[in-house]
């Protein structure tokens, strides 16, 4: 299965927001005295043992949580605490076929959503193993279409694509994977014992990418899979019981990637759109889109879409934070870039960073993360490689403090319970590791 988890495609878009006129362009290296942004040492990190592929890292009370596929290629959870040592470790799907591509955290509660052949089974787990980390070093159109809740039941064997962890996939290049029919969320406690389990036969070839929770109910966003060569964003709402409803966006090509909770009735969706949304067009080849979406009725309330300045234009957002920031990629002609924007309720852009010879950002809070391939004008520095750029920003976009992590691919960015930055990190050759600023 390892072939199945090895897919990175970067999806790449130019900036220009539509309708918008006036954008304040920031760069990092104004007149101002930029601060040192020092090069870190792997040993300054916190390793997280045998990972062979991490996908997320959530914080958790005073720690986090982190998920990913082990060795075996089985997926994992694991408890890290504040300062990445390792408390406990589980493995919710045992040995069913099947993993976990997103996470969530809500008050003493860990969620956890993917894709398995048949339904889970509630397998007791006996408290989660406490495996110290070996190296805890301190630092279809417009309009949604609705779908009643399922009867359980057998389903034939369908194709769906397996999951891509970094939330990019474009085109055709995709690698598919038979029998993984059922659509699980998964409640653990802040011990590691699984406390309630929700099956529903995935009818739609869901793939999940994003989840949330608001009160009692959970927000999944990804990609519905109608045949090989489309694909549709879509919303599912769970309970206690099951799907309460879903619905599907776009015709040919809508990516979700990421679900903000806005309030208890709607939520905000970012991601990539080559369709027609609420009567907005595609302006670019593929726009970046944010949508603020009615939970209740699905109908999309607001649309933001962000193009380049041509028609071969390809813009996505990847990540987002609830005051509207966001971070994507750009790509147009030969040019690929990494874009980090702040809009305001209405819209327009408060403030816009974009980093040349880069292939993926992450934004949480105040915290931006940037995967750079080679120097750019938005740098006080120059990397000495493939670097990833962690950074803290204020109100205005302004960079307040930074470091760099080398040779490593980004996978994740999260604030800490003390205002902080935490990254989390892949190579082949120093494992998964998180950093801190």
């Amino acid at each position: 299965m390892t072939r199945h988890f090895r897919i990175r495609v970067a999806l790449a878009t130019a900036i220009t927001f539509s309708g918008i006129t006036s954008v304040l362009a920031v760069t990092l290296n104004q007149a101002y005295a930029a601060p040192k942004i020092p090069l870190i040492k792997g040993s300054s990190s916190a390793t997280v043992s045998e990972v062979s592929k991490p996908i997320d890292l959530i914080r958790f009370q005073q720690g986090f949580i982190t998920a990913g596929y082990n060795n075996d290629e089985k997926s994992f959870l694991a408890f890290l605490d504040e300062k990445g040592g390792q408390v406990w470790r589980i493995n919710p799907l045992q040995d069913q076929q099947g993993f976990i591509t997103a996470i969530a955290a809500s008050g003493n509660s860990i969620f956890a959503t993917g894709i398995s052949q048949g339904a889970v089974k509630n397998l007791p787990l006996d408290g989660a193993s406490a495996i110290p980390s070996p190296a805890a070093t301190t630092p279809a159109s417009a309009t949604p279409t609705s779908t009643p809740t399922p009867t359980p039941g057998s389903s034939a064997t369908k194709t769906i694509p397996l999951v891509n962890p970094d939330n990019v996939v474009v085109g055709k290049q995709e690698i598919f994977r038979e029998d993984l029919n059922n659509l699980f969320v998964l409640e653990i406690n802040s011990s590691g014992s699984v406390i309630s389990l929700v099956n529903v036969p995935n009818n739609k070839l869901f793939l999940p990418s994003s989840i949330a929770t608001t009160n009692n109910l959970k927000y999944l966003v990804g990609d519905e899979y109608p045949s090989a060569d489309t694909k549709r964003g879509a919303l599912y709402v769970i309970n206690d019981e099951g799907l309460v409803t879903s619905y599907s966006y776009g015709e040919k090509f809508t990516q979700f990637t990421k679900v903000i909770p806005r309030s208890s009735k709607s939520v905000i969706v970012v991601g990539s759109s080559s369709d027609t949304l609420a009567e907005r067009k595609v302006i670019g080849k593929i726009d970046a889109v944010s949508l603020t979406i009615a939970t209740t009725s699905g109908k999309i309330e607001k649309v933001m879409r962000s193009s380049g300045a041509t028609k071969s234009a390809l813009r996505s957002w990847d990540s987002g934070t609830g005051n509207l920031i966001l971070a994507g990629t750009a790509q147009e002609k030969k040019l690929r870039e990494s874009v980090i924007s702040s809009f305001s309720p209405t819209g327009s852009v408060n403030w816009s960073t974009r980093f040349q010879n880069s292939d993926g950002a992450r934004v949480a809070g105040n915290c931006i993360a940037v995967s750079l391939l080679g120097a750019s004008k938005s740098l006080s520095f120059a990397p000495t490689g493939a670097e990833i750029f962690l950074y803290t920003v204020d109100a205005k976009g302004k960079l307040q403090k930074g470091l760099r992590v080398a040779k490593q691919e980004l996978i994740s960015l999260v604030t800490t319970a003390n205002k902080g930055c935490a990254l989390l990190t892949y190579s082949a050759d120093a494992g998964a590791r998180v950093s801190f600023l």
